[in-house]
């Protein structure tokens, strides 16, 4: 279900080719989702993880800002959310060599954890200005072949409200450094 809307510009100029432009999807719900489901596994949101095996995961807004180029897909500032769950993401996409490497948030209870991110003057203070990751998040990555990418989840950096997580990332270069993160692959760095 939902609407989707593209909007693309090709530099005819340029003879890679590039596209630039922005996916918005609205109104939809997502379901036999298995990446999704490995995050929220591994985050042990396990409601939210039921939804998707059912009607799925309802979102309000999905957008992703992007540009192709030479097979690379390249993703800015991507978001999508609904009233349960809403994440973040960026990283690219190399179609011809079938892998992804996409880094973001996850944001449970999206809806409360919005609101209060939006509190005039201290929203920006718990959410450490971060657009869209809401006051608690936890970082993710995905990264590998497109057919089972290796999935990992910083479930502590749920536990720092999003002022903290900027703190110990700007003094101490902190990305979950020490604290092991949930993966179901050994070997994946932390995110």
């Amino acid at each position: 279900g939902g609407a989707l809307q593209v909007k693309a510009r090709i530099d005819d100029a340029d003879p890679a080719r590039p596209l630039e432009g922005r996916i918005v999807v609205r109104r939809f719900h997502v379901v036999n989702a298995p990446i999704l489901a490995r995050l929220l596994s591994i985050l042990a949101v396990s409601g939210i993880r039921d939804a998707l095996t059912g009607r799925g995961i309802a979102f309000t807004t999905f957008d992703m800002p992007f540009s192709f180029s030479n097979g690379l897909l390249q993703i800015t500032d991507g978001r999508a959310f609904g009233w349960s769950l809403g994440m973040t993401f960026g990283g690219t996409v190399d179609v011809d060599a079938e892998t992804v490497d996409v880094a973001g948030r996850l944001v449970p209870f999206y809806t409360v954890n919005n609101v209060l991110g939006r509190l005039p003057l201290l929203g920006s203070v718990m959410t450490g200005g971060e657009r869209g990751a809401g006051v608690f998040s936890a970082a993710y990555r995905v990264v590998g072949p497109l057919d089972d990418p290796a999935v990992s989840v910083n479930p502590v950096s749920v536990l720092f409200p999003g002022f903290l997580r900027w703190l110990l990332e700007v003094l101490s270069n902190w990305s979950g450094a020490g604290i092991d993160a949930i993966s179901n692959d050994a070997g994946l760095p932390a995110p």
